[in-house]
């Protein structure tokens, strides 16, 4: 079975002409992404993007979403484009926008400051570019530096080892599930049974999907895998994890569906 990732760059009009050719070409399953969201208003204008492709395509298309539940990465907020990051900068990572300054860097984790300590290490997208902690101000002011030179893009994400934002757009994604009613639904950062089996419940007939990319998912597999179908996620699973145990994690979550 062939599934197809499409985002916003291939979604050139409001007649989805990319879609169409997909169904040509006999490609009828899509997978949409709503976990690259910012903010209320980049959630809204993707759940617009669902419901129309769902009224479109109706059962033409197999349709997979990939939802921020039961949690989300952190988000990079820019009022541009891209930003070119110089190795060794300092940058300012705030989490509230009261402040005018080039080198600001927002961010959608409210009051990052209180989880954070000195040297702990951000990753930006799948290990682009890396900044450290140098010093925190307060609760929404975060002095970091560059590790290297890259080119950091707005709504990227940034990670860091055992750091995961509790989804803060439950009820509408559970409402927006309900209306289009999708073929199967990928669940991000799950660590424990109860947190899939509450989706489970909510849809039973449509096919949920976990995503294993935390320690605690790791060591909850078995049971996680009792109430839905496993994914790992290898990108954000090295990041959340010792690095020099992605093979023997992988080898646990692969040994845990056999069961």
């Amino acid at each position: 079975m062939l599934i197809t990732t499409i985002g916003q760059s291939l979604l050139y009009n409001d007649t989805f002409d990319f879609l169409d050719l997909l169904q040509k070409n006999e490609c009828n399953y899509i997978r949409y992404n709503l976990s690259k969201c910012r903010n209320n208003e980049d959630f809204l204008a993707k759940e617009k993007i669902v419901l129309d492709i769902k009224n479109k395509y109706k059962e033409k298309l197999k349709l997979m979403i990939d939802i921020p539940y039961p949690g989300m990465k952190i988000r990079i907020d820019l009022d541009k484009k891209s930003m070119n990051i110089c190795c060794e900068k300092t940058y300012l990572l705030c989490s509230e926008y009261n402040y005018n300054d080039k080198n600001i860097i927002y961010t959608n984790f409210n009051h990052i400051g209180k989880f954070l300590k000195t040297n702990d290490e951000f990753i930006y997208s799948d290990g682009l570019g890396c900044f450290h902690v140098e010093k925190i101000i307060d609760d929404n002011r975060v002095v970091i530096k560059a590790n290297n030179e890259f080119e950091m893009f707005n709504n990227k994400s940034l990670s860091v080892k055992n750091l995961v934002l509790k989804t803060i757009y439950k009820t509408k994604i559970f409402e927006l599930l309900q209306k289009i009613e999708p073929d199967s639904v990928a669940c991000s950062f799950v660590s424990f049974p109860m947190q899939v089996k509450e989706l489970t419940d909510f849809l039973p007939s449509t096919q949920i999907i976990s995503k294993i990319e935390t320690a605690k998912g790791v060591l909850n597999v078995s049971e996680i895998s009792k109430e839905s179908n496993i994914m790992i996620a290898r990108g954000d699973l090295m990041i959340h994890t010792n690095p020099v145990d992605l093979y023997e994690n992988q080898l646990i979550i692969a040994n845990a569906t056999k069961k």
